[in-house]
Order: structure tokens, then C-alpha cells, then sequence
């Protein structure tokens, strides 16, 4: 499986070869990134997935300096658990 973020797209996408089966979107929002949605294939969850497409996510905006609003149930729970 391979996770890529795709800044062109606003996103990060995690895929088991060609397939997409899972995704981490987001908005940006003047200086700050809005995590619009997470959210991975029924096959592929309990693997810690979710977690890592928003990682991803996560430390593309700290690397571009930007900040993040959580909006998605998952990222408001992951933030909230990992300050």
C-alpha cells in the first residue's frame, strides 16, 4: 500500500496498487488547512489507515507552515487525543 499526497488535489489517497482505498481531504482556508474528510474502504479498515492518510496530511501542512482546522469527526477525535 502506498500514500501519497496529492497537493494539486487538496488530499492525501492511500492505494493498494492501482485501487484508491482511502483518502484525507482538505481545504485551504487562508494560512490554515479545513480537514474536510477521512475516511478509508470497509475492506481495508482496523489497519491504522485513517490514521496514516491524515498523518500525511497533518505533516504536509507543518511542513508548508500551515495550520489545521479539524471538520471531520476523525480529525477532530485524532487532534483531540494527540495534542
Amino acid at each position: 500500500m502506498n500514500i501519497i499526497f496529492e497537493k494539486e488535489n487538496q488530499r492525501a489517497a492511500i492505494y493498494d496498487g492501482d485501487k484508491e482505498i482511502g483518502v484525507c481531504t482538505y481545504e485551504e482556508r487562508d494560512d490554515k488547512w479545513a480537514i474536510t474528510h477521512t475516511i478509508v474502504s470497509p475492506d481495508y479498515q482496523g489497519q491504522g489507515l485513517a490514521r496514516k492518510v491524515l498523518e500525511c496530511v497533518l505533516d504536509a501542512a507543518e511542513k508548508e507552515g500551515k495550520g489545521v482546522i479539524p471538520i471531520c469527526s476523525y480529525a477532530v477525535h485524532y487532534l483531540e487525543k494527540n495534542k
